[in-house]
């Protein structure tokens, strides 16, 4: 395998992905959050959801960088999931996934998805994290 030029030298076609995933409420209130890598903060979280979503930015653009860290979100109803990363990943991917996470709450939960669900079934989405 060759080797990405770089301080990370991470073989190609390695090890890119989302750092930590999300639930946000309109307000900017974090519901939910998973890291799957600890190289994105809570700190760099909260500056996010002080920026772009308590801020009503939401609906510009799906990807925004703070910090080097890139946050990659949709917004359905009154929840933001976010993606985060600090590595090159493949955003309609990433974005394919956050719709596909809807797509599972909503069977799970009979089609309805907002922030009451979420917090009624944090339990099965956290299960559904982990699994």
């Amino acid at each position: 395998m060759r080797d990405v030029p770089g301080p990370e030298r991470r073989p190609l076609g390695g090890t890119a992905m989302i750092s930590s995933v999300l639930l946000v409420n309109l307000k900017g209130e974090i519901l939910i959050w998973r890291a799957y890598k600890d190289n994105v903060t809570r700190a760099d979280w909260t500056l996010f959801c002080g920026q772009v979503v308590a801020a009503k930015e939401t609906r510009d653009k799906p990807v925004v960088s703070i910090n080097g860290s890139h946050f990659l979100y949709i917004t359905q109803g009154d929840i933001v999931l976010v993606a985060c990363t600090k590595d090159n990943v493949n955003v309609m991917l990433v974005l394919k996934l956050l719709h596909k996470m809807v797509d599972l709450f909503k069977a799970y939960f009979g089609g309805a998805f907002d922030e009451n669900q979420v917090r009624k079934n944090f339990v099965l989405i956290y299960e559904l994290f982990f699994g």
